[in-house]
């Protein structure tokens, strides 16, 4: 009671009110989002679990992608996931029309077998806030794997996590202690959500690791990968490769779709005015952040705009458009892909809004990449990455910096 009158009380403050037919109090277990947390773990849902049991092979691509995109939610249950729905995922691609015929053996095989999978997935424990997270890692030529493991209350490790992803092309050609260093910093950033803040162990077959931060001579590379990992609070322990198992499974077999996404380890570097930081001026003007943009200023330069204004022109025409005005008067855009409304930039203001988003010392002069992704999410013009690439050559800083 005491827990549950602590938790009203929380609710109250913040706004938030409760449906009384659709809470359900004093229950041992709780289903959110498909899955059945209880004290003891969590699981799959069992009326999903039901559902799949009577699910037939599918006829159609649309049966099959509702399948799989359901299996997809729990394939961290599943060991080898990636391997054992390859061949279901081989049929979605466009060799194979929308009506699906019968599965062949192996097919069907792989069908039974990743629905068994699922039917008796493993319970994973839940995270613990007062217990230390402890990491093992592996690397081979292809894949990178990691376990998340945490003490629980009966004094043993138990599993949190499975997870692994694909090496790169160019970055299979890395030496062994290369990848396994990319595999220490690629699995404590995917971590980063549960052992940011707290000092935790990370294990490893691969004893080279313990002396990365003694390394006298470190360049390119593993350097950047060491002052990538300073900000996090953790251990390096040797295990011998026998009793290192559980990283070692998601390796044996070579897995298909796995995560191929570019690995974020660049070094956040700010570079600081003498008005900002009190250093001493070097021998160029580092620019000087512009100040924001009001509405007011937006407004005016899209009614001075000839593209701004021929856009309204196609609004108020009643063409279809992905173009639009909001409710405080603004040029919009819906994005094509995820249909976030991006407002639109007249070319007066589109040089100070490249300069706020790289000369503030908060923003560190990101590169063109970085800069367009953080953008492309509210903000839109037709020549921005152009721009962008322009904007950057011409900034003193990073013109130094590439000649260094």
């Amino acid at each position: 009671m005491k827990a549950l009158d602590e938790a009203l009380t929380l609710l109250g403050p913040a706004g938030v009110t409760l449906m009384a037919k659709k809470c359900q109090f004093f229950q041992t277990s709780v289903e959110y989002l498909g899955h059945n947390t209880s004290p003891g773990g969590m699981r799959v849902h069992n009326k999903n679990l039901e559902a799949l049991a009577k699910e037939g092979h599918p006829r159609t691509k649309t049966k099959l992608r509702s399948f799989l995109d359901m299996c997809n939610v729990y394939r961290r249950f599943v060991a080898n996931y990636a391997q054992i729905a390859a061949p279901s995922n081989h049929l979605m691609t466009k060799a194979h029309g929308d009506t699906l015929m019968a599965f062949k053996e192996t097919q069907a095989a792989t069908f039974t077998r990743l629905s068994d999978a699922l039917l008796h997935a493993p319970v994973l424990a839940h995270p613990r806030r007062a217990t230390p997270f402890t990491i093992d890692v592996d690397a081979c030529d292809t894949q990178l794997g990691c376990a998340l493991l945490q003490e629980q209350l009966d004094s043993q490790l138990k599993p949190v996590g499975f997870y692994s992803r694909a090496l790169q092309p160019e970055k299979r050609k890395y030496s062994a202690t290369e990848k396994e260093c990319l595999e220490l910093v690629w699995a404590v950033l995917h971590l980063r959500h549960c052992v940011e803040g707290s000092r935790f162990t990370v294990r490893t077959e691969h004893e080279c690791l313990r002396c990365i931060y003694r390394l006298k001579t470190a360049t390119g590379r593993l350097l950047r990968w060491r002052l990538r990992l300073e900000e996090f609070d953790f251990e390096v322990k040797y295990k011998k490769g026998a009793n290192h198992h559980f990283p070692d499974a998601l390796l044996r077999i070579p897995l298909t779709g796995l995560d191929q996404k570019e690995l974020d380890d660049d070094i956040t570097c700010f570079l600081l005015s003498q008005a900002e930081g009190g250093m001493e001026a070097s021998n160029f003007s580092a620019p000087v952040s512009p100040p924001p943009i009001t509405a007011e200023e937006l407004l005016r330069a899209k009614g001075a705009d000839g593209r701004c204004q021929q856009l309204r022109s196609v609004i108020d025409s009643g063409k279809p458009t992905r173009f639009s005005l909001d409710e405080e008067g603004r040029l919009v855009r819906r994005q094509p892909t995820t249909d976030d409304m991006q407002v639109y930039i007249p070319e007066a203001l589109r040089s100070r809004v490249m300069g706020l988003e790289h000369y503030p010392t908060s923003k560190g002069h990101p590169g063109v990449q970085r800069m367009y992704a953080a953008m492309k999410r509210f903000l839109y013009w037709e020549s921005m990455i152009v721009d962008l690439y322009d904007f950057f050559r011409q900034c003193p800083p990073c013109a130094k910096n590439r000649l260094q």
